[in-house]
């Protein structure tokens, strides 16, 4: 084989190399996972600077998701369901 059929080679492997990152990390930036978490679920961090509060957040929390409110969705661009509370 000719040298310029091994440059051609080299340089197709590179920009499939290339591809091949921008394709990973466009996935690992863009796309969502769709976990769900649990209705008892508080997002409280565990740090020591919460415990004090830790009672009084849930509660707050619980007041909170006791409202009266009205849910609205709408569809993004992108194909994400964007949900949002009226109180």
């Amino acid at each position: 084989m000719e040298w310029y059929y091994w440059v051609l080679l080299a340089a197709l492997a590179i920009i499939l190399i290339i591809l091949g990152v921008s394709f990973v990390c466009f996935f690992m930036v863009f796309v969502t996972s769709r976990k769900k978490k649990a209705a008892d679920d508080y997002g409280i961090p565990d740090n020591e600077i919460y415990e004090e509060f830790r009672e009084e957040i849930i509660d707050w929390i619980k007041m909170s998701r006791n409202l009266p409110s009205e849910s609205f969705s709408i569809r993004s661009y992108d194909g994400l369901t964007l949900t949002a509370k009226f109180y």
